[in-house]
């Protein structure tokens, strides 16, 4: 099983989580929000095969925290997985607006070699990163909890990246149009936990599995074959040597 995109920092036991997606052999992308929260991550996931930290900058956090870019610097020549890394335009300060590209931009700059994962948030600004992406010449892409227009998302197909699917885009309308318009090979499973509830509770990784089986229900097929799907397209976008052993 695959969670590509979870912020297990954020969870109020963060070790018992990871230690369940360990045991449970969940493939997890543990993202941050600030390059100290990466720093943190990979001092107690030292050892994990299943669970990998991602360094991250929140495109939120970006006009807050101007001295963690000199942190994402020393940090980024060791960092396989970068995320969340994007842009939200939810926020209507030009200023803000401008610090995000600009800080998306160096990131991308930093990364000159993209061998690098890239988990992205993209909200209200979808085009705005895959522009900034193919100028980069980025390649191993993931648009996280993508929510923009079909037409941006066939752009995001024909560059050769993929999106990740959680349980509140396989309930919503927007979320299955976009789902159905995604091609199977392009498609891999997240939680965003903490951030998303099921019946009061938190999200976890071990919960994965309610995603394999709504796309199983979109794609008119079982969860087994939902599953060798996402571990063949996680193998695809990995090297040979950064899979764990049971993928």
């Amino acid at each position: 099983m695959l969670d590509a995109h979870c912020h297990i920092d954020l969870y109020d036991d963060p070790h018992r989580i990871a230690f369940e997606s360990e045991e449970l052999h969940i493939f997890t992308l543990a993202v941050t929000r600030l390059p100290s929260h990466f720093a943190e991550a990979c001092e107690y996931l030292t050892n994990f095969r299943y669970v990998r930290p991602g360094l991250g900058f929140h495109p939120l956090l970006a006009s807050d925290f101007p001295a963690e870019i000199s942190q994402f610097e020393k940090l980024v020549s060791s960092a396989k997985y970068i995320g969340e890394i994007g842009l939200d335009f939810t926020v209507r300060d030009a200023e803000k607006k401008r610090r995000q590209v600009e800080l998306l931009d160096h990131i991308l700059t930093l990364t000159h070699n993209h061998e690098q994962v890239f988990s992205l948030h993209s909200r209200w600004a979808e085009a705005q990163v895959l522009d900034l992406l193919r100028r980069h010449d980025c390649r191993k892409c993931v648009f996280h909890w993508y929510s923009g227009s079909l037409k941006t998302l066939q752009k995001i197909i024909d560059a050769g990246y993929y999106l990740s699917i959680n349980h509140q885009m396989l309930i919503s309308k927007n979320g299955r149009s976009i789902i159905q318009a995604t091609p199977r090979d392009r498609v891999l499973t997240e939680t965003d936990g903490p951030f998303i509830k099921l019946d009061g509770r938190e999200i976890r990784p071990s919960d994965i599995k309610l995603a394999e089986e709504g796309l199983s229900e979109i794609w008119g097929t079982n969860p087994e074959d939902v599953g060798l799907r996402i571990r063949k397209n996680l193998k695809n976008l990995l090297k040979q040597g950064d899979l764990p052993p049971a993928l």
